[in-house]
């Protein structure tokens, strides 16, 4: 009698076993199948977007606050050449120094976030470290590099000679705003990662408020010119990063020991600098682009380089959202992607989706007013329109600008970025800068040459990524990624 109570106990005890296996299993698969709702989605977006977005437009923002206090001087003869030399070091600044910044913030952000899915915190933050001692240490060398190559760039590029004084006065004090921008953007993507989101937005928003008035003394009241604009930036850079530090330290003191770096900081350089350079190509190009176009349209004649670069920054308000959405795509497919919470294909579909709506308006708004955008900027009616061709090519091509533009940030976070790099290559520095050359200027289209070969790349490029990702295994992916996180744990451990 006992052995058959202790059979049937034994038998209760493997069933109920079961019963938690097969509970443990449809967990997991409600996780993997479960769909987001849109509602749901947006939320996640807006704890991302909005500080990112706020953060992108801030730069901006300071850019066109300084230009302005800069050309209204009272007593300055030459305004018009500070503002030259101002647009010169902020090109060279925005296309050789902050790209980089960007590269090396997207890679923290595919590992960080990676391991903030999986829930592995410590490994989360050793990748914070390891990322960010990495770009302190790459931009302490790109500054003294600059500091002493640049001026002799300048000098062989700009033919007047008080523009290039005033260059040499700004960019020989600017390179000391980088450190400040990295740290910034580096503990900034790390607590938004986390889930801060409002605090950041208070912090950007308080310093573009006072920024006005930094110009207004350094600039006007003092007379400092081009040196006030470069103090002003500084001050407004350095307040930033003081008021991140201060929101990390105070109101955030779980997340104080990411500066503590120990041995782990130091280990495994060479494969996030790999990672790095393989994303180089894709995220470079979206800075570049736009100066090369520039002196193809200028070599094609000036009309169309006046064109291309009034509709360059009409379209700014829309490359702006499309960047800081790719940078808040970048984030969540990364985090997701390790995460059990929702099905990773249909997460990437809705979020293309979101967005691919909002350029849709983007792209309405310049289709009906196509007739009147050039004359916001300049009067000159025969100019505008001649220029409703390259506006109705714009207002077509926006929509695919965006497509490539999130697409990039959701191979990266896939960590496809060999096979983006390939198509990216191809689409900008082939099909676009090719056909732009061939069209414009051999076939006499003009800048109408150029945005229809801006659209043919950007079409090319769009319909490349989503073959791309119809046809990849994301769960083997996902497998992948997780045994690479799971090892580099144990490793950690075991040290």
């Amino acid at each position: 009698m006992s052995n058959n109570k202790l059979q049937i106990q034994n038998e209760n005890e493997n069933e109920n076993d079961t019963k938690e296996l097969i509970s443990l299993h449809n967990l997991e698969e409600t996780g993997k199948n479960k769909e987001i709702e849109y509602f749901d989605l947006i939320k996640e977006l807006n704890e991302i977007f909005l500080p990112e977005c706020v953060f992108v437009v801030s730069i901006v923002i300071y850019e066109l606050i300084t230009m302005h206090f800069i050309g209204y001087q009272k007593d300055s003869k030459s305004n018009k050449n500070q503002l030259q030399a101002f647009g010169f070091c902020s090109l060279y600044i925005d296309s050789f120094l902050i790209t980089f910044i960007y590269e090396f913030l997207a890679t923290f952000e595919v590992f960080g976030c990676n391991a903030y899915g999986l829930d592995k915190i410590d490994l989360f933050k050793t990748y914070f470290r390891r990322g960010y001692i990495i770009t302190t240490v790459f931009f302490s060398i790109l500054i003294v590099i600059n500091y002493f190559l640049a001026p002799y760039i300048f000098s062989l590029i700009i033919t007047n000679h008080e523009v290039l004084q005033y260059v040499n006065e700004y960019f020989s004090l600017i390179l000391f705003f980088i450190p400040f921008e990295v740290n910034f953007s580096f503990v900034m993507r790390y607590l938004n990662i986390t889930g801060v989101c409002l605090e950041i937005v208070i912090i950007l928003a308080s310093t573009i408020i006072l920024h006005p008035l930094w110009c207004y003394i350094l600039i006007n009241l003092l007379g400092l010119g081009v040196k006030g604009a470069v103090i002003s930036f500084l001050i407004s850079s350095f307040l930033n990063s003081l008021n991140i530090m201060l929101l990390l330290i105070f109101k955030y003191p779980e997340h104080r020991d990411i500066f503590y770096f120990d041995r782990e900081s130091f280990r495994k350089w060479g494969e996030y600098i790999k990672f790095v350079l393989s994303n180089f190509l894709m995220i470079s190009s979206g800075f570049w682009i736009n100066p090369i176009i520039a002196y193809i349209a200028l070599w094609i004649g000036s009309d169309s380089c006046s064109i291309f670069i009034m509709l360059t920054k009409l379209n700014t308000v829309a490359t702006y959202f499309y960047f800081s959405y790719e940078a808040t795509a970048n984030i969540l497919v990364a985090k997701n992607l390790t995460s059990e919470s929702y099905c990773l294909k249909t997460y990437i579909q809705k979020l293309y989706l979101l967005g691919f709506f909002i350029s849709c308006f983007f792209s309405l708004i310049y289709f009906i007013f196509r007739g009147n955008f050039i004359l916001l900027l300049l009067d000159d009616k025969i100019l505008a329109d001649s220029a409703q061709l390259s506006l109705i090519m714009l207002a077509a091509g926006t929509v695919f600008e965006y497509s490539v533009t999130i697409l990039i940030g959701i191979i990266r976070a896939l960590r496809l970025q060999f096979i983006g790099n390939i198509i990216n290559v191809i689409s900008t520095y082939i099909i676009i800068i090719g056909l732009s050359i061939l069209l414009g200027k051999y076939y006499e289209m003009g800048v109408n040459g150029i945005y229809i070969s801006i659209l043919i790349g950007n079409i090319t490029s769009t319909v490349s990524y989503i073959i791309i990702l119809i046809n990849e295994d994301l769960e083997l992916i996902k497998s992948k990624v997780i045994t690479e996180l799971d090892n580099e744990q144990n490793e950690e451990e075991l040290s």
